[in-house]
């Protein structure tokens, strides 16, 4: 009778174990699905992210050098890097190249891209979205008005950042522009590697700053939603993009997103 109890005892731990296991590994899947959808890139290529290099001046005292990468820049990389974790990518499928350097090596342009920041301060972003129009007809681009600020064209709209006129006016009443309110907007465009189309581009760039860091927040926290909406296929997205102190406080869809043909 006592054996016949531990090997009940015994099995009923088994299943529990098994149970646990399970159940945590489809948690896993549920977690992980709609980021393996909406990143879909070729798992035999890696990813590599593209940034602006940026050259800082003086006062820069931090470990990386000359302020190689801006802080939003910084901040959008880290939540692509965070999407890319939960998607499954491991930090060695992972790299990081300025435009520059980018530019001067052919091999990394075939592997999956993630491009970050406008054409005023990142040359392959605007490179990609020329291709990105004679593939798809996305007449998406960052244009310069008569007074040099950047606004984004979208087919016959035209979106302006109003983060200009807002920290000229911060800074002309004495306050700091990062403990002020600012909006920009943002793209985010999906689409085959116009190099390889085995593998695919992510173009995510705020006209300044904040719209980038708020374009790879909103990817980070609406990938399940934009997944189904996109089942995983070459999609294009108009954010407009709300900061207030330090924080991104809200995200707009100004031209919600639609699955690219």
């Amino acid at each position: 009778m006592g054996a016949e109890l531990g090997i009940g005892a015994l099995g009923s731990l088994v299943a529990t174990l098994v149970w646990v296991a399970s159940a945590g590994l489809y948690y896993r899947y549920r977690n992980q699905r709609p980021f393996a959808r909406l990143f879909s890139f070729n798992r035999s290529r890696k990813v590599v992210f593209v940034f602006p290099g940026r050259l800082g001046g003086p006062g820069n005292k931090g470990l990386i050098q000359n302020a190689r990468i801006s802080f939003e820049d910084m901040l959008a990389a880290n939540y692509l890097q965070r999407c890319l974790s939960l998607a499954g990518w491991s930090p060695e499928m992972v790299e990081m190249r300025e435009d520059r350097a980018f530019l001067a090596n052919s091999q990394d342009a075939e592997d999956n891209l993630v491009i970050l920041c406008s054409p005023k301060s990142n040359s392959v972003t605007e490179q990609l979205l020329r291709k990105v129009d004679e593939r798809h007809g996305l007449k998406w681009s960052f244009e310069k008005k008569p007074n040099d600020e950047m606004e984004i064209h979208t087919n016959g709209g035209h979106w302006e950042s109003a983060t200009y006129a807002q920290a000229a006016s911060i800074t002309a009443a004495g306050g700091r522009v990062a403990d002020g309110a600012l909006d920009d907007v943002a793209m985010i465009v999906k689409a085959a590697n116009p190099h390889n189309a085995a593998a695919s581009i992510f173009i995510v760039a705020g006209v300044r700053g904040i719209g980038t860091w708020g374009a790879a927040y909103y990817l980070r926290q609406n990938a399940q939603s934009l997944s189904a909406r996109t089942k995983g296929r070459p999609f294009a997205v108009l954010l407009k993009v709300h900061y207030n102190a330090w924080r991104i406080e809200s995200i707009e869809e100004a031209v919600p997103p639609f699955v690219l043909t």
